[in-house]
C-alpha cells in the first residue's frame, strides 16, 4: 500500500469509529461487550487463555490457521511450526511461551490432534470443541453489538444458520490480525493493560461495575470480593490494578482497594478500542459473506 493509500484507510477507519461512537445506541453496545465479555470469563483457565495479549493471539492465531487450511496442501493449516512461524514474525510472544501456551490450551481440551494424514511429516492440530464455542460466543457478541449501531445486517442471522460462515470470518480476522495484529498499534493506551495478566479484565470489570456502565465514577471493589469474581489471584489483581493506575486510568483509595475512582481516560480508552473492534467486525464479516458468495456462485450446478 502506497503511503497516501495508507494515510486515506486510516482516515476511512478514523470516520468510521467516529460514525459508531456517534451513534445514541453506542453506550448500549459498550455496556453488551463489557458484560458478554465477563460472562465469558467464567473459570481460571478460561481467563488464562485471554489473560494477556500474547496469550488472546495465539488462540486467535491458531482458529486462523486452522480455518485456511487446504486438504490439497499438507503443510497448510494449524501446525506447532505454523504457528510459532507466525507469533514469532509479529513478536507476539517469545519461543517458549508459545509453546508453553499451547500446551495450556492442549490441557485443557482447547487444542487437540488432528487425524493422521497421508504426509506423516506435518502433524496439524485442531481447534477443539470448547476453544470453538468461547470464540464464536466472542464473535457473537460482537455481532449482537454491531447490530446496536448499524441494524439490519445480515451478518448476525447468517452465523446462526451457517456454520461455515464462523470459520470464513475467522479466516478474514487472521488476514487483517497478520497485517498489524498488536492492539497497541491501533489503541496505545491499552498496551501497558494487556501487557500484564488480567489488566484487560479488571479494566473492563471495573468499567462494568460503574452506576451506568458507561459514565466514570468512583466505586467500591474490595480486591478479596473482587479477585474472587474474577478468579484472579489476589496479588495479581493488585498488580494489574497498579498498572491501571499508573497509566492514569484508576485511582485507588483506601487499603485494600475498597473504593476506586474510575477516570474518564479509563471509559475513553475502552470505548475507542471497542468501537474499533466493531469496525473490524463488520468489515470482516463483509468479506466474509462476500468471499463465500463469489465461491458460491463459481460453483458448477
Amino acid at each position: 500500500m502506497t503511503q497516501q493509500g495508507a494515510t486515506e484507510d486510516r482516515e476511512a477507519i478514523t470516520a468510521a469509529i467516529a460514525r459508531i461512537r456517534a451513534h445514541p445506541a453506542f453506550p448500549d453496545a459498550f455496556r453488551h461487550i463489557g458484560a458478554r465479555f465477563l460472562a465469558l470469563q467464567g473459570d481460571y483457565l478460561a481467563n488464562k487463555t485471554v489473560a494477556d495479549e500474547g496469550r488472546t493471539l495465539v488462540s486467535q492465531f491458531a482458529l486462523s490457521l486452522h480455518a485456511g487450511w487446504r486438504p490439497e496442501d499438507p503443510a497448510s493449516g494449524l501446525t506447532l511450526a505454523n504457528l510459532l512461524r507466525v507469533c514469532l514474525k509479529f513478536g507476539v510472544m517469545s519461543h517458549g511461551r508459545v509453546e508453553a501456551t499451547v500446551a495450556m490450551l492442549r490441557r485443557s481440551g482447547r487444542l487437540m490432534d488432528a487425524p493422521p494424514g497421508p504426509d506423516r511429516r506435518f502433524r496439524r492440530l485442531i481447534p477443539g470443541p470448547l476453544l470453538e464455542a468461547e470464540y464464536r460466543a466472542r464473535v457473537r457478541l460482537h455481532l449482537e453489538a454491531l447490530e446496536m449501531v448499524e441494524p439490519g445486517r445480515p451478518y448476525l442471522r447468517r452465523l446462526d444458520t451457517d456454520h461455515a460462515f464462523y470459520w470464513a470470518i475467522e479466516r478474514e480476522r487472521g488476514a487483517f490480525l497478520m497485517r498489524q495484529p498488536a492492539m497497541r498499534v491501533h489503541q496505545p493506551g491499552l498496551a501497558a493493560v494487556t501487557d500484564i495478566e488480567g489488566g484487560y479484565l479488571c479494566l473492563v470489570a471495573l468499567i462494568h461495575a460503574l452506576p451506568d456502565g458507561y459514565t466514570p465514577d468512583e466505586i467500591a471493589f474490595p480486591h478479596a470480593e473482587a479477585a474472587a469474581r474474577l478468579d484472579l489471584p489476589r496479588t495479581q489483581l493488585r498488580r494489574a490494578l497498579g498498572v491501571l493506575e499508573g497509566q492514569g486510568l484508576i485511582v485507588q483509595q483506601g487499603l485494600g482497594g475498597k473504593r476506586i475512582r474510575v477516570l474518564p481516560a479509563a471509559v475513553e480508552t475502552l470505548a475507542g478500542w471497542h468501537a474499533l473492534r466493531l469496525w473490524r467486525f463488520e468489515r470482516n464479516a463483509q468479506r466474509a459473506a462476500a468471499a463465500m458468495d463469489a465461491e458460491a456462485g463459481s460453483t458448477p450446478r
